[in-house]
């Protein structure tokens, strides 16, 4: 008999619970996490309906990274349509892009923001209803969405992202609501609407907000009233001659006129402020420029490639508006800064080729990033005390700066300040530094000879530098911090074997160790508060560390590729973060304290010798492909989303207790070790019986399916669930004996 006969015969009574539970065996819910707070999911086959409840962190490698992704390509049984539950604020990062088959949504009253590509390259969404509640719609959430023909953005939405509905080239009815003063660049490119707009006028403008003027022509008048211009609203725009802004403009954006060829004058209005990177670059017949005294904030390479940049150059080379020296490549010599210039902005002098040394005023305070960089012949630089930090890659790549002076007052070195500057032999740096950031001063002939003196470079009191270190390290006591990169070798010459860091250290920083491949030993004092991301990434050699209690936040790829064979996570750390231990390829052993409330994407991916790891009770969510390319088994608590994640993806389970308030053991019957039994351990055991691939037990699930007790689980099992979930028997067979026993 088979087996939906054999239930067939149970009696009407339970064929009514079937039908109105949906048991069928084409028809299933599946729950990925219990704890409500963390967020549940479920998927009916039958309607092809994901049911999304709760809060979910942000997926940022696409939506494979959600729990419920490899739905998204599932084409025997499709998911149609999107339930978001009542208690959804807001809809993830990628939450559900590229679901092919997906035609609507239903999104609650009470969601606040639609997250960055959350319904990206959703093609058969046809419709789709946003809450008045929503505030928010996030850079590309509905990037091509080509199915989708109209829409209604509520009234209290007041920013929209780049790219949110590009692409959407159905799409040809939107309303816009007047609260909405943020919009990106492309917001509406490639719709129906936005070619109908351009129809109607080719300078498209929402709420006092120019958003598109690409099809515009000749001379261009923007009507008083916009405040601003978007990011590449006029982009390449070849046949615009002439614009006219209006009074009520405040800010240019990034972009917003490049590649416009044929734009020969602009009169910057009175009230702008800002003018964004590149706002007029390529502009090559625009020759007459009036800039405003109010402009205060001037991007980079904003008038690149114009007559105006030309005229001014032939002028004076040092071309300066309001203060601020936007641009320097024609200058020639020692160049003066002269005094009331107040900042360098950025790129302002890159690739200079003929400047050998810059002398600042007094006034000037900063210096914008790459604002020197690439400068060839630049050969001696003094920055004054009142430029407090010298800007990310401000110097970087000038190959014969031979010396720098700071004076007291500059604060910080930046990332790549003088990076790669091969003769630069003579830096003073002051007292008053206290932060140096990675590569600042990598590949100087400054770093050689410091690291020929002392393989362990410190400034200030900050290890700079320990690339050249071999063997046994002991990290002096009086450093007080670690650079990022301080050991990093791309080239395998760092050759230390261990490291005692300090007491009074309270950050490792990221990838302070990464590719030490010779380091066996690491002594972390009590004082760490916090590892950064790929702090000792592939150290393959690694095989012990000790974590001390003070530390209470890992980052990303923290021990990626070591070979670590055992680890105890402190207490008071709440997340065990993406690929932590990715690729610890000899990890045998793990304890994770119950603070611990994540586990992130492939946190504990390819750990191969892992085969046996407990999860406490308070983990309440994981990521992707937490523990793929590993053969081991979950042990932790029923009713724990452990437990789900385990059924969810075919891991064997061994209770070790109950999440469930007053259970202390696995249930007869719970089939899907959930902590209680109800039809649906019925449906799960059935679809097991017939073979259904989507149906996974537990080695635990298996123990307490078989609630007949003759050691198999067969359709009489199922048809005793049935029966007491019915009331048509009180007590399993296998209870019965168990108890007699």
């Amino acid at each position: 008999m088979r087996l939906f006969q054999k239930l067939a015969v149970l009696g009407a009574g339970t064929l009514a619970l079937m039908n109105v539970s949906a048991v069928m065996p084409a028809a299933y819910s599946v729950s990925a996490v219990a704890d409500a707070e963390a967020g549940t999911w479920e998927f009916d086959e039958t309607t092809g309906t994901l049911t999304i409840s709760g809060e979910w962190r942000n997926f940022n490698i696409g939506t494979q990274s959600a729990p419920w992704g490899r739905l998204a390509n599932n084409t025997k049984t499709p998911v149609l349509s999107v339930v978001f539950g009542e208690n959804t604020k807001s809809i993830p990062v990628h939450a559900l892009c590229e679901f092919k088959s997906l035609k609507s949504v239903t999104i609650p009253e009470g969601t606040e923001i639609i997250g960055n590509s959350a319904f990206m390259n959703c093609p058969a969404l046809e419709q789709i209803t946003l809450p008045d509640s929503l505030t928010e719609i996030g850079n590309g959430a509905f990037f091509e969405c080509t199915a989708l023909k109209s829409l209604a953005v509520p009234e209290n939405v007041t920013s929209i992202g780049n790219e949110a509905f590009c692409g959407c080239t159905a799409l040809k009815e939107i309303t816009l609501p007047e609260k909405l003063t943020e919009i990106g660049s492309y917001v509406f490119q490639d719709t129906l609407w936005l070619a109908d707009r351009r129809a109607e006028d080719p300078l498209v403008i929402v709420n006092g907000i120019v958003i598109d003027g690409c099809t515009c022509k000749g001379a261009v008048q923007i009507p008083d009233g916009v405040t601003e211009i978007v990011d590449s609203a006029f982009m390449n725009c070849p046949a615009l001659e002439q614009i006219t802004l209006p009074d009520s403009l405040t800010e240019i954006r990034y972009g917003a006129f490049f590649g416009c060829t044929a734009l020969k004058s602009v009169a910057v209005p009175e009230n702008v402020t800002s003018i964004g990177d590149e706002a007029f670059c390529g502009c090559t017949a625009l020759k007459e420029i009036t800039l405003p005294e109010k402009l205060t904030e001037i991007g980079s390479y904003v008038f690149h490639d114009t007559l105006w940049l030309a005229d001014q150059r032939a002028e004076d080379p040092l071309v300066i508006v309001n203060g601020i020296v936007i641009d320097g490549f024609a200058c020639k010599g020692v160049v003066q800064i002269p005094d009331g210039v107040t900042e360098i902005a950025c790129s302002a002098f890159a690739n200079n080729q003929e400047m050998t040394e810059v002398i600042f005023a007094d006034s000037v305070k900063k210096l914008g990033n790459s604002a020197f960089v690439g400068c060839e012949a630049l050969k001696k630089v003094v920055i004054p005390k009142q430029i407090t930090s010298v800007a990310e890659h401000a110097f970087c790549l000038c190959f014969r700066l031979e010396r720098v002076v700071m004076e007291e007052g500059v604060t910080e070195i930046c990332a790549g300040a003088f990076a790669n500057c091969e003769r630069l032999a003579d830096i003073v740096i002051p007292e008053t530094v206290d932060r140096i950031e990675l590569f600042a001063l990598r590949s100087t002939a400054w770093l050689e000879k410091q690291q020929k003196e002392n393989p362990l470079v410190i400034i200030n009191h900050i290890l700079v530098d320990g690339v050249c270190c071999k063997g046994d390290v002991v990290i002096p006591e009086d450093v007080v911090r670690l650079s990022p990169y301080a050991f990093n070798s791309f080239d395998d010459e760092c050759h230390i074997r261990s490291v005692v860091i300090p007491e009074g250290i309270t950050e490792i920083p990221y990838c302070a160790f990464i590719h030490c491949k010779e380091l066996t030993s690491v002594t972390i004092p009590d004082t760490v508060e916090r590892i950064g991301h790929s702090a000792f990434a592939d150290c393959t050699q690694l095989r012990e560390i000790s974590i001390p209690s003070s530390v209470r936040e890992l980052g990303s790829s923290v021990f990626d590729g070591s070979h670590i064979q055992s680890v105890v996570i402190p207490e008071g750390v709440t997340e065990i973060p993406l690929e932590a231990f990715i690729q610890c390829t000899e990890l045998t052993s793990v304890t994770i304290p119950d603070t611990v409330e994540r586990i992130g994407d492939e946190a504990f991916s390819e750990c191969k010798q892992l085969r046996e790891i407990t999860i406490p009770a308070s983990v309440r969510e994981f990521g992707f492909s937490v523990f793929s390319g590993t053969n081991l088994t979950i042990r932790g608590y029923t009713g724990s989303a452990a437990a789900a994640y385990a059924e969810e993806y075919g891991i064997p389970f061994v209770a070790i207790g109950s999440a469930v308030p007053g259970q202390t053991e696995p249930r007869c019957g719970d089939a899907n070790t959930d902590g209680c039994f109800d039809i649906a351990d019925a449906v799960l055991a059935s679809r097991y019986i017939v073979a259904d691939a989507d149906a996974v037990l537990t080695d635990t699930g298996r123990l307490n399916s078989d609630v007949t007790g003759d050691g198999a689980i067969q359709p009489d099992d199922v048809a005793a669930m049935l029966q007491r979930i019915a009331k048509k028997i009180l007590v399993f067979p296998a209870e019965e004996k168990n108890s007699a026993e």
